[in-house]
């Protein structure tokens, strides 16, 4: 009799090879969730930073029209609030605008806090977005900010990605 040497039926063998071709298969679908989810989130940024530039261009119409004289600058800025709150895009998304000091310009699922700061504001985890949206904004180049809010005409927070160009 030989002690070193382990003796498995045709049942634990076949078992074990399922078992390996199961965890191979589980370990693969994980490593392929979270590729597909870094690519969603890659797709997703790209998407907004389109959007963004849409937005940006809206934006420079209005304020060439300024310069030229063709709108005041009251007319204009109107003018550009109401287009950007036309924008909808993906299922539910849309534009909103915020000065450097996070007040907010035009918001147009919530227009009733236009004109009013939006620096104390938080996230169910703590999160001052929109401070950290005009922090951004004072700086140079374009970010993302994520957070946790309810999507429109919902209640639970969700997780919510913005793009902030300066």
């Amino acid at each position: 009799m030989n002690i070193g040497a382990l003796r498995f039926g045709m049942g634990i063998k076949i078992g074990a090879i399922v078992a390996l071709a199961l965890g191979s298969l589980l370990s693969f679908s994980i490593y392929s969730l979270v590729d597909q989810t870094g690519g969603a989130m890659e797709a997703r940024r790209t998407s907004l930073a389109q959007h963004l530039e849409i937005a940006r261009s809206i934006v420079g119409d209005f304020e060439g029209r300024e310069r030229a004289g063709s709108m005041s600058r009251a007319e204009a800025q109107a003018a550009a609030k109401r287009s950007l709150a036309a924008i909808r895009y993906a299922q539910d998304d849309y534009v909103f605008a915020i000065d450097r000091d996070a007040r907010m310009l035009m918001h147009p699922i919530t227009p009733e806090i236009d004109g009013t700061s939006q620096r104390d504001v938080r996230d169910p985890h703590g999160k001052a977005m929109f401070a950290e949206m005009a922090h951004v904004a004072r700086g140079d180049a374009a970010a993302f900010v994520e957070y946790a809010w309810p999507r429109a005409g919902e209640k639970v927070a969700a997780p919510k990605i913005s793009a902030v160009l300066a």
